[in-house]
C-alpha cells in the first residue's frame, strides 16, 4: 500500500503525463507534520522535488548518461520551502541584512481578521511603512494594522503595489478571482513566445550543462526605487 507521500508523488506525475522511466526510479519517504500547518509541506515538497530529480535524470540519461536512484524524505521537502534560511558559503552561514522579518508576519486588523504582510525587500518594507505611518518595531506595526478593516487594508495595499493580503479560508481562496482562474489552471503550463532553431542537448559531464533558465520572480527595481 503506497504511504500518503508517495500518493502525492504520484499523482503529481499522473496529473503532469510525465511517462519517463525515471519517474520509478524515485524513492520518497517520511510523513507530515514536519512544520506546524494545516497542509503537508514536507510530502508535497518532496514530491516536486522527485518530480524535477525524474527529469533531471531523463535528461542525462538522452546526454548519454546512465540511469540514477534519488532518495527524498519529507524532512528535507519542508527544509526546501526555507532554503534561504540554511543557505552557507564556505561552510559559514550568509548573513541575513534583516533577521527579524517583523513585516514579514501576521498581524490582527480592526475586523479581528489577519493579514500577512510581506516586506522583505527594501521597496517593500519602505512602502508598508508609509502606508502603515509605524515603525520596524512588532508593536508599532500591530497597533497600526489594529486601526484598518483587513480588507480595506488588503486594497489600500494593492494600490500601493505592496505585498499584503487576508488570511482567507480554503472556501474563501477559490471564490476570488485569483483562486478561480488557478482552479482551471493546469499545474504546468509552456507557452511558446518565439520561434528558434532547435538546439540538441549534446554529451556533458553534468546533466544540465549549457541550458539556460531566466528567473522572472523578482521585480525589476526602477532607478527612483527606495
Amino acid at each position: 500500500m503506497a504511504t500518503e507521500i508517495e500518493t502525492i508523488y504520484h499523482d503529481l506525475i499522473s496529473n503532469l503525463g510525465l511517462a519517463w522511466a525515471s519517474t520509478e526510479r524515485i524513492a520518497l519517504s517520511g510523513a507530515d507534520p514536519i512544520v506546524d500547518s494545516v497542509f503537508r509541506i514536507g510530502e508535497a515538497s518532496a514530491a516536486v522535488l522527485g518530480a524535477q530529480a525524474a527529469a533531471v535524470s531523463e535528461i542525462w540519461r538522452r546526454r548519454g548518461g546512465g540511469p540514477q536512484n534519488v532518495q527524498i524524505d519529507a524532512t528535507a521537502g519542508a527544509l526546501a520551502t526555507f532554503s534561504v534560511g540554511y543557505q552557507s558559503q564556505h561552510g559559514f552561514a550568509v548573513p541575513q541584512p534583516e533577521p527579524s522579518y517583523p513585516l514579514v508576519d501576521l498581524y490582527q486588523a480592526r475586523d479581528g481578521r489577519w493579514v500577512m504582510l510581506h516586506g522583505a525587500f527594501p521597496l517593500l518594507r519602505n512602502g508598508l511603512l508609509d502606508l502603515l505611518g509605524c515603525s520596524m518595531e512588532p508593536t508599532s506595526i500591530a497597533r497600526s494594522v489594529e486601526t484598518w478593516d483587513a480588507f480595506e487594508l488588503e486594497d489600500a495595499i494593492a494600490a500601493c503595489g505592496l505585498c499584503g493580503v487576508v488570511a482567507r479560508s480554503r472556501s474563501e481562496w477559490l471564490a476570488t478571482p485569483q483562486g478561480r482562474a488557478l482552479a482551471q489552471a493546469p499545474l504546468i503550463e509552456i507557452t511558446r513566445i518565439g520561434q528558434s532553431v532547435s538546439e540538441p542537448l549534446g554529451q556533458s559531464s553534468r546533466p544540465l550543462a549549457g541550458i539556460r533558465a531566466l528567473d522572472l520572480t523578482h521585480r525589476h527595481r526602477r532607478p527612483d526605487d527606495r
